[in-house]
């Protein structure tokens, strides 16, 4: 059995040696003088190449071209978290969202930093349709690192989804980040406990900072219909849709309140 001190340590060498290779710094790799083209040496070669090959399509955002030239590295190297991680968002850039979530999956399980898988294993997972997926990978997420705000609200998105109201409080509680998304969290959280005047004043602080956001003017638009002010929901639709016009929700609101005049 390896001591648990180099199990600590192992994975930390192979993602420093691969580092290296990846950026482009030299390495420092023995190999027997005069060997000739041995497996040894063949090996070394082309595990360089192909990490140059796939950091230089990747940068270019020839991602199809940057998955062939890991994928082939993967073949040399399956338990590197490097390869897997770049493999993933790779896929993800594709559209490949099960290679995709299968990489991140394995790379979760490799890793000495797992939680580098996420936001983006839930995502892949939900762009695939597998709502009860996304919603564990969003919990196993948020165990990994309960501080991270980004993850407590993804959580906190994936139990309103589901109607839980009181567990997405919970998750939020502890978070006192004044970011947009933690402030819209909170009042999307407001509304459904109908706890109004806390919700204005959330979305109120984040739109003073964050105007250009969307997503901000849509739960809004949410609050002023759920208050009755159908007139003030209605700017905060149209005001979204100029900021981003393909919006589904404010859309949607907006088609709602429309067609109730």
């Amino acid at each position: 059995m390896v001591p648990r001190a180099l199990r600590i340590v192992l994975p930390f060498v192979a993602i420093a040696v691969y580092y290296w290779n990846f950026v482009g710094s030299p390495v420092v790799v023995p190999v027997a003088p005069e060997a000739g083209p041995g497996p040894g040496r063949a090996s070394i070669e082309t595990s360089r190449q192909l990490a140059e090959r796939a950091r230089a399509a990747y940068n270019a955002g020839r991602f199809a071209d940057a998955a062939q030239a890991l994928e082939a590295q993967e073949q040399q190297t399956p338990s590197n978290p490097i390869v897997l991680g770049l493999l993933a968002q790779s896929y993800g850039r594709l559209g490949r969202w099960q290679d995709a979530a299968d990489r991140w999956e394995r790379f979760l399980t490799v890793s000495p930093t797992p939680v580098e898988a996420c936001p983006a294993l839930p995502k892949a997972y939900e762009a695939l349709g597998q709502t009860d997926k996304a919603f564990d990978a969003n919990v196993r997420c948020y165990k990994l690192e309960p501080s991270n705000p980004e993850l407590a609200e993804a959580l906190a998105r994936a139990y309103l989804r589901r109607g839980k109201t009181d567990e997405a409080a919970k998750v939020m509680a502890p978070v006192n980040s004044d970011g947009a998304d933690t402030l819209m969290v909170k009042a999307q959280i407001a509304i459904r406990q109908n706890r109004f005047a806390d919700a204005r004043a959330l979305l109120t602080r984040a739109l003073a900072a964050h105007e250009a956001y969307a997503d901000l003017h849509v739960v809004m638009a949410v609050l002023e219909r759920a208050e009755g002010h159908r007139e003030a929901a209605i700017r905060h639709c149209t005001r979204a849709l100029a900021l981003e016009p393909g919006n589904a929700d404010a859309r949607a609101i907006l088609n709602t309140l429309e067609g109730a005049k």
